[in-house]
């Protein structure tokens, strides 16, 4: 099973990739969500794994973040987020550069940031 620091080092590899995408040039930024939300994911589930909770699937991971409060003020945003994500992976749709700068990319520096203040050893 993954610890906290192998999903520590999947964010980083997820956030690396994403980033080495041209948000102002790349045709693929659909990709570019998907790494941010996957960014994301994996750094709730580097907190969850502390808590010695591993969720095998999106539905459970939903529900450990939904129901724990301490994760209270990361779950709105990791719900758009996850709605941007599929919207990229399932829609038709292109998105801008700007909505990525202004919507998509806050959302992750706000999950960032909620994490850092439960657990700033592991999120700095």
């Amino acid at each position: 099973m993954p610890d906290q620091n192998d999903h520590i080092r999947k964010s980083k590899h997820n956030e690396g990739f994403y980033k080495s995408l041209s948000i102002g040039q790349t045709p693929y930024k659909d990709w570019i969500v998907v790494g941010v939300f996957y960014t994301a994911l994996h750094l709730i589930d580097a907190y969850l794994a502390t808590k010695n909770i591993h969720p095998h699937s999106h539905v459970m991971r939903d529900d450990w973040v939904k129901r724990n409060r301490e994760l209270d003020p990361i779950w709105l945003d990791y719900r758009e987020l996850k709605e941007f994500r599929m919207k990229a992976s399932y829609k038709i749709y292109d998105f801008a550069a700007q909505e990525i700068q202004q919507e998509v990319l806050p959302l992750l520096d706000s999950i960032r940031k909620g994490l850092r203040s439960l657990d700033p050893a592991i999120f700095n």
